[in-house]
């Protein structure tokens, strides 16, 4: 028989402490209605006194541990989720209304071409998928009007295409800038976005937690400029541009929101992860400790479990970007150090804008 131990302490009417070799323990009530609060969760016993009938239920408290670094939503545990052109929320900053506008109207102008282009160009890579056979075929040699027909379709769509790609330029809506005198921080943000789209995974948290290839974005046609812009990363299938002193953000078949990046607030946070099987695969993820696989609120081991084992925590970065406007975009990155870097190169950037008077020029 195994030792045992057990003692009750009355501290109030109704309320006792329970001491024993598995914990401490609080009973709240009366014989016939007891409420027991322990680490192993809350017990409630209802029964009549002197007849052995009662019945009793158990709360168990949740062993998973949950971060708290995300304030805009339920946390839900990362799952793979095929990458959709998500809805973007109205945030365009009052000053760029004007632009926005001129910039959809291009856009709906521009989207026949794109859709022209995008079929010539699965059209063209068929037809060099079938020179490329043909070249390689004996039957060529006997009949080489064959090889000559397939080169002269393969140059006619060639022209095509440059004639769409030029449509598309001459009707997006341009807009020129001077950004000489802060040419430097905007290198300096683009090199800081290049690295952060190389982290090895990333997460967009948003109503739920997905899975994202930040290099996975598209050039907008509806608006040109003539100096740099270059891309931040890609979200589903919206973009996220700087254009000088703003964001495009969207695409341009069904959303398009322009935000002032003096409106944008950046903010980092470093988190604590348990890194579980499906997360070991990541080079660029910092080990930073250990906990158990299942654990208790303070950490703790879940005693419930006996195949319970430590596992390596890893520092995952967030990246938090907002706008007073509704923007609201929360990523989780493998490299944390990417994604310091990232949001001191935007504040770097954006102190720059604050500085210099914006010299933008655009004509309706």
């Amino acid at each position: 028989m195994g030792f045992r131990f057990r003692r009750s302490i009355k501290i109030l009417p109704g309320v006792k402490i329970n001491i024993s070799k598995t914990g401490v323990s609080t009973s709240i009530g009366r014989p016939g209605a007891t409420v027991n609060l322990s680490s192993r969760g809350v017990k409630t016993t209802l029964g009549i006194p002197g007849s052995g009938l009662s019945w009793s239920t158990m709360s168990k408290h949740s062993s998973k541990k949950i971060p708290d670094y995300w304030e805009y939503n339920n946390y839900l545990e990362p799952k793979q989720v095929t990458a959709q052109p998500d809805p973007i929320a109205r945030c365009t900053s009052s000053n760029l209304e004007d632009l926005r506008d001129y910039v959809i109207a291009a856009a709906q102008k521009v989207t026949p071409y794109k859709n022209q282009l995008s079929g010539k160009v699965l059209e063209l890579e068929r037809l060099q998928n079938l020179v490329t056979k043909v070249s390689n075929n004996l039957i060529t040699r006997f009949i080489p009007f064959l090889r000559k027909k397939l080169l002269t379709n393969l140059k006619t769509i060639h022209n095509e295409i440059e004639k769409l790609e030029l449509e598309i330029e001459t009707k997006a809506f341009r807009v020129d800038f001077n950004s000489d005198d802060i040419h430097e921080d905007l290198m300096l943000l683009a090199r800081s976005a290049k690295e952060l789209r190389e982290s090895q995974a990333a997460w967009e948290i948003s109503s739920h937690i997905k899975r994202i290839d930040l290099w996975d974005w598209s050039d907008p046609s509806s608006i040109k400029s003539n100096d740099t812009w270059f891309p931040l990363f890609g979200l589903g299938q919206n973009s996220f541009v700087v254009f000088h002193n703003f964001i495009y953000y969207g695409n341009d078949r069904s959303n398009i929101e322009l935000i002032d990046i003096r409106d944008i607030n950046v903010e980092y946070q470093s988190i604590r992860v348990p890194i579980y099987e499906e997360d070991t695969q990541f080079s660029d993820l910092k080990v930073v400790g250990q906990s158990w696989k299942f654990a208790k609120v303070n950490g703790e081991p879940d005693l419930r479990y006996k195949d319970n084992y430590m596992v390596n925590d890893g520092e995952f970065g967030v990246v938090k970007i907002s706008s007073n406007k509704g923007l609201r975009i929360c990523l989780k990155i493998t490299n944390s150090k990417a994604a310091l870097h990232f949001v001191w190169a935007f504040e770097a950037y954006k102190e720059a804008l604050q500085k210099q008077p914006s010299q933008i020029y655009w004509n309706p």
